[in-house]
């Protein structure tokens, strides 16, 4: 495997488990699934769908009221 491979398998990792994400209690796991996400998303240079994904992990990480996730994914959104 070379890197691009690698990328493309968590990709399908994520895409595989993006329901069960959407429908997980927890905030705090969704927030971290959506930032990761985002960060695999800008590595495969899909920006729109990196920045959703920052959005919506922003969001989970205000809701959580965790001025450090806020702070993180409003980095990963600059970037």
């Amino acid at each position: 495997y070379n890197r691009r491979d690698k990328l493309s398998e968590a990709f399908d990792l994520v895409r595989e488990n993006i329901i069960f994400a959407e429908t997980c209690p927890d905030k705090k796991i969704k927030c971290q699934f959506y930032n990761e996400a985002g960060l695999l998303y800008r590595k495969l240079e899909k920006y729109n769908e990196a920045l959703l994904c920052y959005k919506l992990s922003l969001s989970l990480a205000e809701e959580l009221e965790n001025e450090r996730y806020v702070a993180s994914k409003l980095n990963n959104i600059a970037f």
